[in-house]
């Protein structure tokens, strides 16, 4: 699962200056939400940047049920580390547990699928990092509008005819042909 969600994550980021929108996008509170085409797989995402350009965001792909929640920041990782981490939410204090992907000297984290339902209803999310000097970096992130945010992105995800029921319907209608009864 965790290899799926880093090649899901590799197409948005490694993408995301060059390929071509769908749609314009979306504002909800301080949420974005877009979507585009990459090898011919729809995606769609919602996300929101801080103020010291750290990012929160779920990315949700045709052939996945949800949207899978990840953090961009400055910091730095091993590809495939396993990293613990604190999140804050208006309920409290979590551990989590992290996995990062290296994608052209941008350090991914992506966050257990346990941290959309805290996304979803939750009014603010901090996380705290340890970093390798013995010190914790802090990212906190409104939470306003992201909500709404994700519902559009999996609707607008879900909108998007299939690519495969695209093809399984091209080769149906192929068989047909013209009848005179």
């Amino acid at each position: 699962m965790i290899k799926f969600k880093k090649l899901l994550l590799c197409f948005f980021l490694s993408t995301s200056l060059t390929v071509i929108a769908e749609e314009a996008e979306q504002t909800y509170g301080d949420w974005e939400v877009g979507s585009f085409i990459y090898n011919k797989t729809p995606f769609s995402f919602a996300n929101t940047t801080n103020d010291s350009n750290s990012t929160l965001g779920v990315i949700c792909m045709e052939s996945s049920d949800t949207c899978m929640p990840y953090v961009v920041n400055r910091l730095s990782c091993e590809n495939d580390g396993k990293y613990p981490a604190l999140v804050s939410i208006d309920g409290g204090i979590a551990s989590i547990e992290m996995s990062c992907l290296i994608i052209e000297d941008r350090y991914l984290f992506l966050l257990p699928d346990s941290q959309l339902d805290y996304i979803l209803t939750s009014n603010s999310f901090g996380i705290a990092f340890g970093t390798n000097i013995g010190k914790f970096k802090a990212a906190y992130f409104s939470l306003a509008g992201s909500a709404k945010a994700v519902i559009a992105a999996k609707l607008t995800i879900d909108a998007i005819p299939s690519s495969k029921s695209k093809s399984s319907s091209d080769k149906e209608s192929s068989n047909f042909k013209d009848t005179v009864l």
